[in-house]
């Protein structure tokens, strides 16, 4: 195992919004298209209970308001940076679209806001974004909507259910080039072993960077505490590679049996990523008094490596699990499994 951490965001909202992994609530500030997270010094989060697995992502809160009047805002729970470059592939698409919130134990309406970014110039970077490039799609006549099919498939291979969107898409294909916002993900086909390959097929993939942010009204009445849970299907990628890379924070020992397993398989293992923003739980006034996480992999025989600041320990086949009290959340999780 590895290290790990998470958390949710305040905001005070000013105007429109936008922003970025899966995360904790935190009060924001939006203006000019973007979110930027802010302090509280009225609100204190007492526990967070946080499940991450690759089919679901599950967190409970007890805030409380400390204060002796009502606090009202714009609550923003940030999602993980979507990557779309070809090579890497996403799992879960439409998983930005099943986000729900409940305020003790009422479902509340939560808005979707997106922001789409050029990936930075170095691709080899994991994180970072470029320029904000959400006006550009919009001024081509591409919607929310179709921003977020363009990140979840290639043009081609978008599903009828968002046909419209496959068909706007295809209009502006050329425009899209022309910005470098396209990557060609080209089939080859050989006849034979001598032969020259042929490119036998070609889809168009984004190269952009998807941030998207849930966000919803809720009010903290003066002195009361108030339960809040979020649950979603979390968007991951996988790909392939013979160990787990240093970002993954392997313990020693482990790559070396995943190279024992690979040679005993003949064949490279699949990776499948998971990311989870526990850094604005900072935010917050003072620390989270308990915090509580559990890591579930799919299943007893799928390796698990977790990066984060914090040891976790097993507890049964497939789950692992770390608990603090007073706990400052300093960095965010990554979590890596081969099945």
């Amino acid at each position: 195992m590895g290290n790990a951490a998470g958390r949710v965001w305040w905001i005070m909202v000013v105007g429109q919004l936008a922003l970025p992994v899966q995360a904790n609530d935190a009060f924001a500030e939006v203006a000019g298209g973007s979110i930027t997270l802010v302090p509280t010094a009225a609100v204190v989060m007492e526990d967070e209970d946080l499940l991450l697995s690759l089919n679901e992502v599950d967190v409970r809160y007890v805030f409380h308001n400390t204060s002796d009047v009502d606090v009202t805002h714009t609550i923003a729970f940030p999602m993980p940076d979507k990557r779309t470059l070809s090579g890497f592939y996403g799992h879960s698409p439409g998983a930005f679209h099943a986000f729900s919130v409940e305020v003790d134990g009422r479902l509340l309406p939560a808005t979707r806001v997106i922001r789409a970014y050029r990936i930075p110039p170095d691709t080899r970077a994991e994180q970072g974004r470029g320029e904000d490039i959400t006006d550009l799609l919009h001024t081509l006549g591409l919607s929310d909507d179709d921003i977020v099919a363009f990140a979840d498939a290639s043009v081609e291979s978008i599903p009828d259910h968002r046909a419209k969107s496959r068909r706007k898409l295809s209009a502006v294909l050329p425009r899209l080039k022309k910005a470098g916002l396209i990557e060609d993900d080209l089939t080859f086909q050989h006849d034979g072993p001598k032969s020259k390959p042929q490119v036998e097929h070609v889809e168009h993939v984004a190269n952009i960077v998807l941030a998207t942010t849930w966000t919803w009204e809720a009010t903290f009445p003066a002195r009361a505490r108030v339960s809040v849970r979020h649950r979603y299907r979390p968007h991951w990628g996988s790909y392939q590679h013979a160990t787990f890379e240093p970002r993954f924070c392997p313990d020693p020992g482990l790559n070396a049996a995943m190279e024992r397993r690979s040679a005993k398989r003949a064949v490279v293992p699949s990776f499948s990523a998971l990311a989870y923003v526990l850094s604005s739980g900072a935010l917050w006034h003072g620390p989270i008094r308990r915090f509580h996480l559990v890591v579930r992999k799919p299943t007893a025989e799928s390796v698990l490596s977790t990066c984060f600041d914090g040891a976790l320990t097993k507890i049964n086949a497939t789950d692992f699990e770390f608990t603090a009290t007073d706990y400052t959340p300093r960095g965010d999780i990554l979590i890596g499994v081969v099945r």
